[in-house]
């Protein structure tokens, strides 16, 4: 009775503090995936010494700032300099739409000018509450780099720590078990840069092959946005939609074919057979994982999805599958 109890207020409190555990498993993951660059960083000879690893980390969040400010000095300029010129020709642009939806669309002629005010109040509302959710986003983001860093530097002593707590002649295995589960989900990184890699690949010699204005900026984005799911494809082919009207509907309906096309054929064959060869895990598990990490948490359990579930498919071949693997290989070993 005690036992139930006391498993009971343990699930009530693991419900009421879900938000707050996801938060930190999100930061273990980050520092999980990243330590391996950082130790990789502390391995480099500076003036005959080798950094520590706090200044590893520094020289890490150095580098990520510094080619994230190569890139803004490169992208900005063009665009700025298009910007005073495109606030000049915006009415052209919109007239040209209003007058396209007419042509093509029979159904907008019945718009009146409240429906359009209507539609503009709720558009509006939508995009405070997308400034909203940005801003808690934003400040969720940080929190997760915050205690990532913090992982990462103390990361060993926190998981002796955590191995500690169980029987000591569990303790060799359990550790093994763990750190298997984290090189398989590391391997999952790769796996995602590949996939990042192809679609931006992709995406900037579509848009070069379509003459659309910034299409380097936007294959960039393009591959950054891929780390998003679900919402990813979306972001990026609103910005490229919007880039690519500046300059026809041609170049939109090119846009939109491309993303149709390649996000079916990355959904249905390269995520699974990518994802399989890295983490080691059959296809319609990957896609069970990402809808079990959707109805959980989201887009956030989606992008935590794969990672988790090879290490949960760690845990489970050692501890379950192995025990009842491992008498039969005893007799057949002990039958000669």
């Amino acid at each position: 009775m005690l036992f139930a109890f006391a498993l009971g207020v343990l699930l009530y409190v693991v419900y009421t503090l879900r938000a707050t555990l996801l938060l930190l498993w999100v930061s273990v993951l980050v520092a999980v995936l990243l330590t391996p660059i950082v130790d990789w960083i502390s391995t480099w000879s500076i003036k005959g010494r080798h950094p520590g690893p706090g200044f590893s980390l520094l020289i890490f969040f150095f580098l990520v700032a510094l080619s994230l400010s190569l890139f803004l000095s490169l992208a900005l300029p063009p665009i700025l300099r298009d910007a005073s010129g495109l606030s000049q020709q915006l009415p052209d642009h919109v007239q040209r739409l209003v007058n396209w939806t007419h042509l093509h669309l029979p159904m907008s002629a019945r718009l009146n000018e409240n429906d359009l005010k209507h539609y503009a109040e709720l558009l509006i509302g939508s995009v405070g509450d997308l400034f909203r959710n940005v801003t808690n986003g934003m400040v969720k983001f940080v929190t997760v780099i915050l205690l990532a860093a913090y992982f990462i530097l103390d990361g060993k002593a926190s998981f002796d720590w955590m191995i500690a707590l169980f029987p000591r002649e569990q303790e060799p295995r359990l550790r093994a078990t763990l750190e298997r589960g984290g090189s398989r989900m590391r391997r999952w990184l790769g796996g995602q840069g590949v996939l990042m890699l192809a679609q931006g690949a992709s995406a900037t010699l579509v848009y070069w092959l379509l003459h659309v204005r910034y299409f380097y900026v936007l294959g960039v984005l393009a591959a950054i946005f891929n780390i998003i799911p679900v919402l990813g494809p979306v972001l990026t082919l609103i910005v490229a939609g919007l880039v690519a009207a500046l300059d026809g509907f041609g170049k939109v309906l090119g846009v939109t074919i491309f993303y149709l096309v390649y996000h079916n054929m990355e959904s249905a064959f390269l995520n699974p057979r990518i994802m399989k060869a890295r983490v080691h895990l059959p296809a319609v598990s990957i896609i069970v994982a990402i809808v079990i990490g959707e109805a959980v948490a989201g887009i956030v359990g989606v992008l935590i999805a794969v990672p988790t579930a090879a290490l949960i498919s760690e845990i489970i071949r050692e501890y379950l599958i192995k025990p009842h693997t491992e008498p039969d290989s005893d007799v057949g070993l002990a039958s000669p």
